[in-house]
């Protein structure tokens, strides 16, 4: 029985698990027959792979460290027959940005901050592309249009906050800076940027060919924060962001972004916790994430921080009367996607999950993480 559409918002912080633990397991996908049981291995943040099943653990007081792996310069596309990613990664991120996530988004911020370093570090050996898909229709919080435009254009404040960047409605806002799951490049809202990110790539994504400072214009498209009730479709975003319409077709915002030798890594940010969502059924999600590479899941690693409210040991309060990864989020992350790794929304700490992510894209790419 799925759970009723209405639980979709319903998420408890606290927590029911010694230490604030989150144990995630994916599984090849099944055709057929009921979903395998949960085969759990306990790590330290770091990835596990056996065969066709991919397990991590991650704590959630972890932090990132080690030592960049061995290899030095940029990897050549050595194309089919090279390396498994042919030497370049494609990193999409999805945050959710609706005001309910006030509570939850700085500890996403921080991580960030802390962890944005390490991608540049680790995937250092990488050609990369990296985009913020845009959550909400439209652009900026609901509102500041007539609120800049009732104080003369220099304030958005109480609706915004005092920074809010109102020069943006008189004229510079692109048809793509209001597309859904268009790159974010203005990011504008409370605790986001407030300013336009200039990258070096012209694009509306960051490459590591193109920019003098990778990592200043990670941190400045990551910081979206959170503006209104709008902004709550990271899962919708991440599947519509890679479509050809999108990708592949002369005009769409995010051309060029999808190489098909590349991995594509995606890190989605979500506080949906039930089943009927804007983005379809979670099967849907990966046939657009996997059908993007061609229709081959190990091209594929997800990253899911969202509620774990029908996991067997959740850390956020578990869901009354609910089945064991009856979500859609659950599904998706343990049950449908081959190499997927699922944190917590509730966790006080997301680095070791944002870390993790970074150490199962290497193994999928031929290198040693650091240990």
């Amino acid at each position: 029985m799925r759970l009723l559409a209405a639980l979709a918002f319903v998420v408890s912080c606290a927590p029911t698990t010694s230490a604030g633990t989150t144990t995630t397991t994916t599984f090849t996908p099944t055709t057929s027959g009921d979903a395998p049981e949960p085969t759990l291995v306990t790590s330290t943040g770091n990835v596990e792979t056996t065969g066709t099943e991919t397990t991590s653990t991650s704590t959630s007081t972890g932090s990132t460290s080690g030592q960049h792996p061995t290899t030095t310069g940029v990897l050549p596309d050595f194309g089919p027959d090279g390396p498994d990613c042919g030497g370049k990664i494609d990193v999409l991120f999805a945050f959710d940005t609706a005001e309910y996530l006030d509570e939850y988004y700085p500890r996403l911020e921080s991580a960030l901050q802390e962890t944005l370093p390490t991608f540049v570090e680790w995937f250092g050996n990488f050609d990369t592309h990296w985009l913020v898909a845009n959550t909400r229709i439209g652009w900026g919080i609901q509102g500041c249009e007539d609120e800049c435009a009732a104080n003369d254009g220099v304030m958005c404040w109480p609706v915004g906050p005092p920074a809010y960047p109102c020069e943006a409605y008189d004229g510079e806002l692109s048809e793509c800076d209001t597309t859904f799951a268009a790159g974010v490049t203005f990011p504008a809202g409370f605790d986001a940027a407030n300013q336009r990110c200039i990258l070096g790539s012209g694009q509306r994504y960051a490459t590591s060919q193109d920019a003098d400072d990778l990592l200043a214009e990670l941190e400045c498209i990551t910081q979206t924060g959170w503006t209104d009730v709008e902004g709550f479709k990271a899962e919708k975003a991440m599947v519509e962001a890679v479509r050809p319409t999108m990708t592949k077709v002369p005009g769409g915002c995010n051309l060029g972004f999808l190489r098909d030798e590349a991995l594509l890594v995606v890190v989605f940010f979500s506080r949906f916790g039930g089943v009927d969502g804007p983005a379809g059924p979670p099967e849907e999600w990966a046939e657009a994430l996997v059908g993007a590479k061609g229709g081959n899941p190990d091209k594929v690693v997800v990253l899911g921080i969202s509620p774990d409210i029908t996991l067997p040991d959740p850390v956020c309060e578990k869901q009354d009367n609910a089945e064991d990864y009856s979500a859609d989020t659950e599904q998706f992350l343990h049950l449908i996607m081959k190499h997927a790794i699922h944190g917590s929304i509730c966790a006080e700490d997301y680095r070791p999950f944002l870390q993790d992510v970074l150490a199962l894209s290497l193994v999928l790419c031929g290198e040693d993480p650091p240990t």
